[in-house]
């Protein structure tokens, strides 16, 4: 005889029954049967706020949540609450209508309208697209602005090497000393040559102590000159100054120390005692503890119960006092 292991024996046939009604159980959570209290069929719980929401496919209509119909050619979009219409169809109203595209067009990527664009080549007239005559040394090109834009609207443009003329396309006649542009739809002159009109370009002409610019189609003046109408003539810098290699101004700036003086010379910057050369080294400035008086520096006169302010050159009272002319008074007795 079997001993038993302290437990009762679990019939077979009730482990089956909670195996199904677990299933039913399940089967009635997924169908939208059962839910929690409230919560209509067809919804969830709220990830983004406490209560329900429709699921995916689903609008909320008062209590309840209602299928959303999707016509014909139609798919749900990605928030489950609308639909769009397939590829070749166009919404009008509650269905989708296949968009009647004519000989040499194509579907466009935004449904707008019609939907469709004429091909390359062709010009939309209404429902129709007819091709357009392309001149010799041309190509078609896209009417990508609606009309808009002359060039695209024309439906074609010269290429490389030729301008527009009238109805065609003529050749573009480089001169002398230039070469056609990086859009072929010009020419400019090159390095050391300036535009004389449209059909010349002539030697730019550099003065002596002078050179090209970046540009090269203008000149600038060496290192120690300065440019005056069509010369460049020598900066003369006084003593006690140094030359600045600027465009503009008098070329040249006074050395630290020195102040200019009616745009001629630099004179030396008196200092007096106790005091420094700012940064600028065209001025000066008491040192901490002095005050400047005139052309001189005097020291402070700090009363009792104060201190030197963050200047260095006045004094302010210390935490609990107020400032009454030449000293500090106390702030209670000041108030009284």
């Amino acid at each position: 005889m079997k001993r038993g292991n302290g437990r009762s024996a679990r019939p077979r046939g009730a482990t089956l029954s909670v195996s199904l009604l677990l299933s039913l159980l399940a089967g009635l959570c997924a169908s939208g049967r059962i839910l929690a209290s409230g919560a209509p069929a067809h919804s969830h719980a709220s990830e983004l706020f406490s209560g329900w929401q429709c699921d995916y496919g689903y609008l909320p209509d008062a209590n309840r949540c209602v299928l959303v119909q999707v016509p014909p050619h139609a798919y749900l979009d990605d928030s489950g609450l609308d639909w769009k219409c397939n590829r070749g169809y166009r919404r009008s109203a509650d269905q989708c209508l296949a968009i009647l595209i004519p000989a040499h067009a194509h579907l466009t990527q935004l449904v707008i309208e019609r939907g469709w664009q004429c091909d390359i080549g062709y010009r939309d007239l209404g429902d129709a697209c007819v091709a357009i005559r392309v001149p010799r040394d041309a190509h078609p090109i896209y009417d990508s602005s609606g009309g808009l834009d002359a060039l695209s609207a024309r439906g074609w443009d010269c290429n490389w090497g030729y301008r527009a003329d009238g109805g065609g396309c003529v050749a573009i006649r480089i001169p002398a000393n230039a070469f056609m542009t990086a859009s072929g739809k010009g020419w400019a002159c090159r390095r050391g040559y300036v535009k004389k009109d449209e059909a010349t370009c002539i030697a730019l002409i550099v003065p002596a102590v002078a050179h090209l610019d970046a540009t090269g189609h203008d000149w600038a003046c060496n290192l120690g000159y300065r440019r005056k109408s069509h010369t460049c003539v020598a900066i003369v810098v006084p003593p006690n100054a140094y030359p600045t290699y600027d465009g503009y101004g008098r070329g040249w700036r006074c050395r630290r120390g020195y102040r200019e003086q009616n745009d001629e010379r630099c004179l030396a910057v008196p200092v007096p005692a106790h005091a420094f050369l700012i940064d600028s080294g065209n001025g000066w400035q008491c040192a901490r503890g002095f005050q400047q008086s005139g052309a001189t520096c005097v020291p402070l006169k700090i009363p009792l119960d104060a201190h030197i302010d963050f200047s260095g050159n006045e004094w302010e009272c210390d935490d609990g006092y107020v400032r009454i002319a030449d000293h500090c008074s106390n702030e209670a007795s000041a108030v009284g």
